[in-house]
């Protein structure tokens, strides 16, 4: 089907990915640089050859735009990604705190009609409330509670002779 110049003005802004048929029977996929609504021109970016490309409204048969690649995933669809049972650290602006603060567990139950997300936490064995609209970050690295290292290394050790160590000298203390 053949959208008017209106059509392929409302489908695309600067910034998207899209697919373009051309009248000619062409199809190019490009980033769409700029739209100059008074001259009708279109100024892109060709993603096969790597060259700008400007085209006229008047040679555009279709777009499809796909932002999916582009766009970042938000945390709704972070959630949704997520399996039951996975060990989360959520970092958010939750009622009662004066700052960001984290909360921790296996995620146990997602209830988007609610806007809130339940964590079994397995450090105090009780399960965590999340509103899902007060989260910030995500972080799925964690597999389980706790630091991911020392706050401080030591400086001294102590050598299975009895003796301390810092490095190779021994404390004389």
């Amino acid at each position: 089907m053949q959208m008017d110049g209106q059509q392929v003005l409302q489908a695309m802004r600067p910034g998207d990915y899209a697919t373009i048929w051309l009248n000619d029977g062409r199809a190019l996929e490009a980033f769409i640089e700029n739209i100059d609504v008074g001259t009708d021109k279109i100024f892109l970016l060709d993603v096969q050859s790597g060259e700008p490309l400007q085209l006229s409204l008047a040679e555009v048969h279709g777009v499809a735009v796909d932002n999916e690649e582009s766009a970042p995933e938000t945390i709704e669809q972070q959630i949704k990604r997520i399996p039951l049972g996975e060990y989360l650290m959520i970092w958010g602006q939750f009622p009662g705190a004066i700052s960001q603060t984290a909360k921790q567990g296996k995620l146990k139950h997602v209830d988007f009609p609610n806007g809130s997300l339940t964590l079994y936490s397995t450090t105090y064995n009780h399960d965590v409330w999340v509103p899902i609209d007060k989260i910030t970050y995500i972080d799925e690295s964690r597999t389980g509670p706790g630091a991911l290292g020392p706050a401080q290394s030591p400086d001294w050790y102590r050598r299975p002779d009895g003796n301390w160590y810092k490095g190779d000298r021994k404390y004389e203390g």
